[in-house]
């Protein structure tokens, strides 16, 4: 409507100056040779509109035919731009549908319509003859991919995922390092890097990497915080240099006190050092967090020298560690073994059955059967209580997360599937109803649960 209002005034304004000018007086006079011409301004002005228009179309044509070849090569170049377009999507569609044969055909006439282009079409035929079977061409269009400064991280990509797939693992942290330069704030490859670090065993570049996995949100902060303690606990296992390996441990033990397989390494190299007191303050520490099995162990050779002659010591030192906390299954479990070899009946009993009351496991009434055997009160009250312990919890083990396997101690790689930090304290209730064996080999493994995920 306002188009047609505007086209209507455009059209009023021309005729209203057209009379106008046909009302106005005047004539103009034109002399050439021994010609002349007396023309009225209105004709005039009109004829004089008729050339300018007819010069300027003349113009437009003479352009037009010159400008032709030019103009005709844009046009060609848009329309091969639109197919090559069209093929790459089409191409890329048969990728992702596994159709070898359609996405080979496509990223052919793609890089026919898109010769100058040196990104998707690329992509499209590396990924095209992947498909087709064709590796080594779908490395040498990757490849050449890193020569395009806008696709380069494409050409990254595909051939660490060749890396990956070869377990080319040095290869594969190379390339993601590089890709990680090109994107550092991308949490996925931060993450790659991270991981790959860690199963190259690369602690001290793992930990660096860690920090900015965890500033990229890659992992949450207590995933972190108990990667950080375990890639720790690792790297003191592989120094040659007690001092070395203790200035680690403590590092790892102020970021997690109750991390058992830190606290016990520690404790131990104290003992080693002439650190007593240091040892012993360290276990009690964790042991209020933390009553774990391996601590009480740990406790036990803490004892001092001076008292371990002395009757009763062992008991008396055992009962040391309950006062910090008494309810403790294991340090109940402990006292009462203890007890058991000093024939104090009584009081195993007492902690024994303390024990049931904390955590009725297998174990506990495997000791209270083998304490009616000792005491000489009979089969039947060790019948008894074997019984139960066929039909009771399995203790807490350390297990992978991931597979289910179980494993006689911690450690930072789960063999044999190579996963990292997975294996933890935790009860197998799932192996009791298989009928899984309790007492395991070092490093013996059961059943598996699950598939285990690659680092």
């Amino acid at each position: 409507m306002l188009k047609a209002l505007w086209f209507m005034i455009r059209v009023s304004v021309l005729v209203a100056l057209v009379v106008w000018i046909g009302q106005r007086p005047g004539f103009v006079r034109v002399e050439w040779l021994d010609y002349t011409f007396t023309v009225h301004v209105g004709l005039f002005l009109l004829c004089a509109l008729g050339v300018i228009l007819t010069a300027i179309f003349v113009y437009n044509i003479i352009t037009a035919f010159v400008k032709f070849p030019s103009s005709y090569r844009r046009y060609r170049e848009v329309r091969n731009q639109e197919k090559g377009y069209e093929a790459l999507t089409i191409g890329l569609t048969a990728v992702a549908a596994g159709d070898a044969k359609e996405a080979v055909k496509q990223a052919a006439r793609a890089e026919k319509f898109l010769e100058d282009d040196t990104g998707l079409p690329l992509l499209l035929k590396a990924q095209s003859a992947r498909l087709d079977g064709r590796e080594s061409d779908a490395l040498k269009n990757f490849a050449a991919l890193l020569e395009d400064k806008n696709a380069a991280f494409l050409g990254v990509r595909g051939l660490l995922q060749a890396a990956m797939d070869r377990e080319d693992y040095e290869k594969a942290l190379e390339l993601a390092t590089h890709a990680f330069t090109l994107h550092s704030r991308q949490p996925w490859i931060a993450r790659l890097v991270y991981d790959l670090h860690v199963r190259l065993r690369h602690w001290n570049r793992a930990l660096d990497m860690l920090y900015r996995v965890e500033k990229l949100k890659a992992m949450s902060v207590e995933d972190a915080r108990a990667d950080r303690v375990a890639i720790m606990t690792a790297q003191a296992d592989e120094e040659t240099e007690a001092k070395d390996a203790q200035g680690i441990l403590q590092q790892a033990v102020k970021i997690d006190p109750a991390f058992v397989p830190a606290v016990t390494r520690l404790a131990r190299l104290y003992l080693g050092a002439g650190k007593r007191s240091k040892a012993v303050s360290l276990v009690k520490k964790a042991w209020v967090k933390n009553p774990h099995p391996a601590l009480e162990g740990v406790w036990a050779l803490l004892l001092s020298p001076k008292k371990a002659g002395q009757p009763m010591a062992r008991m008396r030192w055992a009962e040391e560690l309950l006062k910090v906390r008494e309810d403790a299954a294991a340090g109940q479990l402990a006292a009462g073994r203890i007890a058991m070899d000093e024939k104090l009946w009584g009081e195993a009993r007492a902690h024994l059955l303390r024990a049931e009351e904390l955590e009725p496991a297998q174990s506990v009434y495997e000791a209270l059967a083998d304490l009616e055997e000792r005491s000489g009160q009979g089969q039947a009250a060790v019948k008894a209580w074997q019984e139960q312990a066929r039909n009771a919890a399995p203790d807490y083990a350390w297990m992978c997360a991931q597979t289910g396997r179980l494993y006689r101690e911690w450690m930072v790689i789960a063999p044999p599937h190579d996963a990292f930090n997975t294996i933890e304290w935790m009860q197998p209730q799932t192996y009791a109803a298989l009928g899984a064996p309790a007492d395991l080999a070092a490093n013996d493994v059961t059943a598996v649960l699950d598939t285990p995920k690659e680092i």
